[in-house]
Protein backbone atom coordinates (compact mmCIF):
# COMPACT_ATOMS: atom_id res chain seq x y z
CA UNK A 1 0.00 0.00 0.00
CA UNK A 2 1.38 3.42 -0.91
CA UNK A 3 1.65 6.08 1.75
CA UNK A 4 -1.20 8.59 1.58
CA UNK A 5 -0.62 12.16 0.48
CA UNK A 6 -4.18 13.09 1.46
CA UNK A 7 -5.81 13.55 4.85
CA UNK A 8 -7.34 10.27 6.06
CA UNK A 9 -9.70 9.30 8.84
CA UNK A 10 -8.63 6.83 11.50
CA UNK A 11 -11.37 4.48 10.24
CA UNK A 12 -9.87 1.58 8.33
CA UNK A 13 -6.97 0.99 10.72
CA UNK A 14 -6.32 -2.68 11.50
CA UNK A 15 -5.05 -3.99 14.83
CA UNK A 16 -3.27 -7.35 15.01
CA UNK A 17 -1.17 -9.17 17.59
CA UNK A 18 1.02 -12.21 18.11
CA UNK A 19 2.66 -13.92 21.04
CA UNK A 20 6.17 -15.30 20.82
CA UNK A 21 8.16 -12.46 19.32
CA UNK A 22 9.17 -12.55 15.70
CA UNK A 23 7.65 -15.83 14.57
CA UNK A 24 4.21 -16.77 13.37
CA UNK A 25 1.47 -14.75 11.76
CA UNK A 26 -0.25 -11.78 13.34
CA UNK A 27 -3.90 -12.34 14.34
CA UNK A 28 -6.36 -9.63 13.29
CA UNK A 29 -8.66 -8.16 15.97
CA UNK A 30 -11.56 -6.84 13.87
CA UNK A 31 -13.65 -5.65 16.83
CA UNK A 32 -11.13 -3.00 17.98
CA UNK A 33 -12.65 0.43 18.61
CA UNK A 34 -9.72 2.42 20.04
CA UNK A 35 -6.05 1.51 19.76
CA UNK A 36 -4.40 4.34 21.67
CA UNK A 37 -1.27 6.38 21.01
CA UNK A 38 2.03 4.79 20.06
CA UNK A 39 5.52 6.24 20.00
CA UNK A 40 7.39 7.95 22.79
CA UNK A 41 7.49 11.30 24.49
CA UNK A 42 10.58 12.78 26.02
CA UNK A 43 10.77 14.64 29.24
CA UNK A 44 13.07 17.49 30.19
CA UNK A 45 15.72 17.67 32.89
CA UNK A 46 16.29 20.96 34.69
CA UNK A 47 20.03 21.76 34.71
CA UNK A 48 19.76 25.38 35.84
CA UNK A 49 22.66 26.54 38.01
CA UNK A 50 21.49 28.14 41.24
CA UNK A 51 22.84 31.56 40.15
CA UNK A 52 20.67 31.67 37.01
CA UNK A 53 17.19 33.18 36.98
CA UNK A 54 15.97 31.60 33.74
CA UNK A 55 15.53 27.84 33.67
CA UNK A 56 17.86 25.78 31.48
CA UNK A 57 16.96 22.27 30.38
CA UNK A 58 18.25 19.29 28.45
CA UNK A 59 16.32 16.47 26.86
CA UNK A 60 15.48 13.64 29.21
CA UNK A 61 14.75 9.99 28.45
CA UNK A 62 11.88 8.95 26.23
CA UNK A 63 8.81 7.43 27.85
CA UNK A 64 6.62 4.97 25.96
CA UNK A 65 2.85 5.29 26.45
CA UNK A 66 0.45 3.12 28.36
CA UNK A 67 -2.19 1.78 26.00
CA UNK A 68 -5.86 1.30 26.70
CA UNK A 69 -7.23 -0.63 23.74
CA UNK A 70 -11.01 -0.62 23.61
CA UNK A 71 -13.07 -3.34 21.93
CA UNK A 72 -16.64 -4.30 21.22
CA UNK A 73 -16.92 -7.10 23.77
CA UNK A 74 -17.64 -10.17 21.63
CA UNK A 75 -16.22 -13.13 23.59
CA UNK A 76 -17.57 -15.57 21.01
CA UNK A 77 -15.01 -14.31 18.46
CA UNK A 78 -12.10 -16.73 18.77
CA UNK A 79 -9.27 -14.28 18.01
CA UNK A 80 -10.65 -11.76 20.51
CA UNK A 81 -11.24 -14.39 23.22
CA UNK A 82 -7.64 -15.58 22.81
CA UNK A 83 -6.38 -11.98 23.01
CA UNK A 84 -8.35 -11.43 26.25
CA UNK A 85 -6.92 -14.63 27.72
CA UNK A 86 -3.42 -13.47 26.73
CA UNK A 87 -3.94 -10.07 28.39
CA UNK A 88 -5.15 -11.77 31.58
CA UNK A 89 -2.35 -14.39 31.64
CA UNK A 90 0.27 -13.21 34.15
CA UNK A 91 2.83 -15.67 32.72
CA UNK A 92 2.94 -13.89 29.33
CA UNK A 93 5.48 -11.11 29.62
CA UNK A 94 5.03 -9.46 26.23
CA UNK A 95 3.18 -9.54 22.94
CA UNK A 96 3.79 -7.92 19.57
CA UNK A 97 1.25 -5.42 18.30
CA UNK A 98 0.91 -4.43 14.65
CA UNK A 99 -1.21 -1.48 13.51
CA UNK A 100 -1.92 -0.85 9.83
CA UNK A 101 -3.13 2.73 9.41
CA UNK A 102 -5.43 3.93 6.64
CA UNK A 103 -2.59 6.28 5.66
CA UNK A 104 -0.53 3.30 4.45
CA UNK A 105 1.98 3.14 7.27
CA UNK A 106 2.45 0.29 9.71
CA UNK A 107 3.62 0.39 13.31
CA UNK A 108 4.96 -2.70 15.04
CA UNK A 109 5.78 -2.65 18.74
CA UNK A 110 6.27 -4.81 21.78
CA UNK A 111 3.74 -4.35 24.58
CA UNK A 112 3.36 -5.73 28.07
CA UNK A 113 -0.23 -6.84 28.77
CA UNK A 114 -1.58 -6.02 32.19
CA UNK A 115 -5.25 -6.78 32.52
CA UNK A 116 -8.74 -6.46 31.13
CA UNK A 117 -11.84 -4.57 32.28
CA UNK A 118 -15.31 -5.19 30.91
CA UNK A 119 -17.37 -1.99 31.07
CA UNK A 120 -20.49 -1.68 33.13
CA UNK A 121 -23.50 -2.67 30.99
CA UNK A 122 -25.77 0.15 29.89
CA UNK A 123 -29.18 -0.21 28.36
CA UNK A 124 -28.55 1.50 25.00
CA UNK A 125 -24.74 1.29 24.66
CA UNK A 126 -22.81 -1.62 23.17
CA UNK A 127 -20.88 -3.74 25.66
CA UNK A 128 -17.19 -2.83 25.60
CA UNK A 129 -13.96 -4.09 27.14
CA UNK A 130 -10.63 -2.37 27.68
CA UNK A 131 -7.28 -4.16 27.50
CA UNK A 132 -4.40 -2.48 29.35
CA UNK A 133 -0.86 -2.63 27.97
CA UNK A 134 2.38 -0.64 28.06
CA UNK A 135 4.59 -0.14 25.04
CA UNK A 136 8.08 -1.49 25.75
CA UNK A 137 10.97 -0.06 23.74
CA UNK A 138 10.94 1.69 20.39
CA UNK A 139 8.23 1.12 17.82
CA UNK A 140 9.15 0.27 14.21
CA UNK A 141 7.51 2.10 11.32
CA UNK A 142 7.20 0.68 7.80
CA UNK A 143 4.80 0.66 4.87
CA UNK A 144 1.75 -1.59 5.22
CA UNK A 145 1.55 -4.49 2.79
Amino acid sequence: MALSENVKLGAGAKLSYRVGGGSGAFTLLPNALVIGPVGAQGGFVDVTPIMEITEESIRGPLTAPELQMEFNHQPGKEAYATFLATARDRTIDQIEIQIDYSTGDRCTLVAIPNGVQVASPERSVQQKATVFLKQSGDEVWSTAA
